[in-house]
């Protein structure tokens, strides 16, 4: 009888580490997917490290998980369901969403800025200046026009807001 117990709970509790490692194996892989996706519809050349960050992302997701699944079958005597598991599980899938839902845009301006920097220190200040004035024109019109445009929607609606 004790031992049919034993089997059961042994039994509910692989069944919940089963399902909490099968999402988050494809939360990465729907990340992955949405990646090619955006990379292909922005144009942007697609090369192995986005390959290896998603291994990589793998590895930093899995590897706790295996050491909160070894504590959740020392405490499976108390608990019924691998707690610590399934809430670093949620963690990880809740990192993975906000991660596909991510806006292209967003992490193109990243890009962006990060490849001006490496330009900025290799130029002498004369044109690491002339840059950076370029660069607040670019971002004032831009502002201006967002502006302009918010103008003509409000005003498009009667004026009011």
């Amino acid at each position: 009888m004790l031992y049919d117990f034993f089997i059961i709970h042994y039994l509910e509790f692989c069944v919940w580490l089963t399902i909490v490692y099968v999402a988050v194996t494809v939360a990465v892989a729907l990340d992955l997917i949405t990646g090619i996706r955006k990379s292909r519809i922005n144009g942007t050349k697609m090369n192995s490290r986005g390959l290896k960050r998603t291994c990589s992302k793998l590895t930093h997701y899995l590897l706790p998980m295996v050491a909160f699944t070894l504590v959740d079958v020392v405490i499976a005597v108390k608990f019924a369901a691998p707690w610590l598991t399934l809430t670093y599980g949620a963690f990880c899938i809740i990192c993975e969403a906000c991660s596909i839902f991510e806006s292209a845009a967003d992490k193109r301006q990243l890009r962006r800025s990060a490849d001006m920097l490496a330009r900025l220190r290799k130029l002498d200040n004369k044109e690491a200046i002339d840059l950076l004035e370029q660069l607040i024109r670019e971002f004032t019109e831009r502002q201006v026009s967002g502006d302009e445009k918010k103008c003509e929607m409000t005003a498009g609606k009667g004026g009011e807001q």
